[in-house]
């Protein structure tokens, strides 16, 4: 956890017999708007110490990738972006194997947790509930992350021109 709304996480994924295994480390971060009903989740790769490069796995870029949802009455509308670079030499016919099955898998996936969710949270510590502990969002405060440092001397830099 860099903070309460962004972490940085390690995912990998088996691949047919006749691909390497892939790997990803990733910057997560999330937001949410509560007056809209608008909840973000999206991630992009990062270089980390703590998640270094794995044997037998081949370590995939995400270029940008996440979820945006909006509650709809007593449902929601659920986006889903990926734009990932899969690194390597992977056929033709395995990557468009993968992109008809991988995406409706995923929110197959996706369905499933959610519905169990509730009995899950339940049984585990269900008194944090960090969405709760959002601070809403303002343009002084939504400044997204910067792995190379650049964001935050443009933040501060804002916070001093604050001040004055």
């Amino acid at each position: 956890m860099l903070n309460k709304h962004t972490e940085v996480g390690y995912y990998s994924a088996k691949m047919p017999a006749t691909v390497s295994n892939r790997d990803f480390c990733n910057l997560r971060t999330w937001r949410m708007d509560t007056a809209r009903k608008e909840y973000i989740i999206f991630n992009f790769s990062v270089v980390h110490p703590d998640c270094p490069e794995k044997k037998g796995f081949v370590r995939a870029r995400s270029l940008k990738s996440g979820y945006y949802v909006t509650e709809e009455g007593e449902g929601c509308t659920f986006t889903y972006y990926s734009q990932s670079d899969p690194k390597g030499w992977i056929p033709t016919w395995v990557i468009n194997m993968l992109m008809t099955k991988l995406p409706p898998k995923i929110l197959d996936k996706l369905h499933d947790v959610s519905v169990a969710y509730p009995a899950w949270k339940a049984a585990n510590e269900p008194e944090a509930k960090a969405w709760l502990d959002t601070v809403e969002d303002t343009p002084s405060s939504s400044a997204s992350p910067s792995v190379d440092g650049e964001g935050k001397k443009k933040k501060k830099k804002k916070e001093e021109d604050d001040d004055e």
